[in-house]
C-alpha cells in the first residue's frame, strides 16, 4: 500500500508528508497540519526541526522558536533530504535540527547537510540506533535499517555537521548556533567562569572530549587583565569572579 500511494503521489507530480507522519508546521506563516493538539501562542524563530519527533522540543521550551518543524514519517514521496533544501532558502532560517532514525536517501542527506554548510547555517544532528537494541527497535518501528553509527558520525563531520547525543544537547546546541554562526576561525575554545572549581571541572571536561584551550596573545591578555581585580591572573579558562 506504502509503495502503491507513492507511486499515484508521484504520477501526480505531487508532495507528500509521511504517511507515519505528526504533521507540520510553519509558524512563520501560522501555517498548521497535524492531528494532535498544538499550542496556538507559540511564536516564530529561525529554529528549522525535522524527523520523527520534532514535538520533543517545540512543545517543551518557549525559548526555542522554529518556523518550520516538519515530521517526516515514513517518507515514501518527501524525504528528510528534501526539506532542508526549502528551509536554507528562507530569510528566518538560523540553524537547522534534524532528528533521524533511519537514513531513506543517504546521497540525498549528504548533499543537504553539505548544502546546510554552505549556507553557513549550523546543522545540529540527533540520530537513533546508536546500541543493538536501540537499532533493532528502529527497525520494527519503520521496517528500515538505521545504518552504521560511527560511520555516520564520522560522514557528518566532514561535511560540516554537528552530532547530538541527546534531546537536551541538541536544544542547547539549536539555542547556541541561532545566535550567530560563522564557523569557528580557529581550533581552541575559551571559557570564563565564577568559581576555581568549576573552572577545574570544566577543563577535566574538556580533556574528557580532547577540545584544545585556546592560547591566548599577549594584547588579549593585557585587554583582559586590565578589567580583572587584583590577584586575578588573566588565563584561559578564567576565574573571573574575585569578589564579585
Amino acid at each position: 500500500m506504502r509503495r502503491l500511494i507513492g507511486d499515484r503521489v508521484r504520477a501526480a507530480g505531487a508532495a507528500l508528508c509521511g504517511p507515519n507522519s505528526m504533521g507540520f508546521h510553519n509558524f512563520s506563516c501560522a501555517l498548521r497540519v497535524t492531528p494532535f493538539p498544538v499550542l496556538l501562542n507559540l511564536k516564530p524563530g529561525g529554529y528549522c526541526a525535522i524527523g520523527l519527533d520534532p514535538w520533543a522540543l517545540m512543545n517543551n521550551d518557549r525559548r526555542l522558536r522554529f518556523s518550520p518543524a516538519v515530521s517526516t514519517g515514513s517518507e515514501t514521496v518527501t524525504t528528510t533530504a528534501d526539506y532542508p533544501r526549502w528551509m536554507v532558502d528562507q530569510p528566518e532560517t538560523r540553524v537547522v535540527g534534524l532528528f533521524l532514525e533511519t537514513v531513506h536517501d543517504p546521497e540525498g542527506v549528504v548533499a543537504a547537510i553539505e548544502e546546510v554548510a554552505t549556507r553557513d547555517i549550523a546543522a545540529a544532528i540527533l540520530k537513533a540506533g546508536r546500541s543493538a537494541l536501540s537499532a533493532r527497535m528502529a527497525s520494527s518501528h519503520t521496517g528500515a535499517p538505521v545504518g552504521d553509527d560511527a560511520l555516520f558520525r564520522a560522514l557528518v563531520r566532514r561535511l560540516g555537521g554537528y552530532m547530538a547525543g541527546s534531546i537536551d544537547e541538541v536544544a542547547a546546541m539549536l539555542a547556541q548556533f541561532a545566535l550567530g554562526w560563522g564557523g569557528a576561525s580557529a581550533p581552541g575554545i575559551a571559557s570564563i567562569h565564577n568559581s576555581g572549581c568549576e573552572l577545574e571541572l570544566m577543563a577535566d571536561m574538556a580533556d574528557d572530549h580532547r577540545l584544545d584551550y585556546a592560547e591566548l596573545s599577549p594584547g588579549t591578555m593585557a585587554a583582559v587583565q586590565a578589567v580583572l581585580e587584583p590577584g586575578i591572573a588573566a588565563e584561559n579558562p578564567l576565574d573571573a569572579w574575585g569578589t564579585g
